[in-house]
């Protein structure tokens, strides 16, 4: 049997040889070392782009929540500042009532002219 270098050489001729060497020495070497090395880094960048958008989705439901409060907070706030309107328009009103029957009811009392 011969070997097969030499059947590579023969048939294809130094060209052959070369692609030859290529696959027996330097295929391993890529598929072993260069091409796990670039599967691990494509692996890593994606973890990083997953983690990074499930940080942004938790982000915008966080965000969503915090807006969801601060308008309920608004609500309740604006309620308050009617009743405390409303409530202020009675106190003024039943002020003024009590002003106005309180004219009505005394008396005015005499003017008294200074004589100098």
């Amino acid at each position: 049997m011969q070997d097969p270098l030499t059947i590579v050489l023969r048939d294809y001729g130094w060209v052959g040889v070369v692609i030859w060497l290529l696959v027996r020495d330097i295929w391993p070497f890529l598929k072993d070392r260069i091409y796990p090395d670039a599967i691990r880094e494509r692996q890593a960048r994606q973890e990083y782009e997953r983690s990074c958008n499930e940080r942004a989705v938790t982000a915008q439901e966080l965000i969503a929540k915090g807006v969801n409060a601060i308008e309920k907070a608004l609500v309740v706030t604006n309620e308050r500042l009617n009743h405390l309107q409303t409530s202020a328009d009675e106190h003024i009103r039943a002020t003024n009532e009590a002003i106005t029957t309180m004219r009505e009811r005394t008396r005015p009392l005499p003017r008294v002219s200074k004589k100098t």
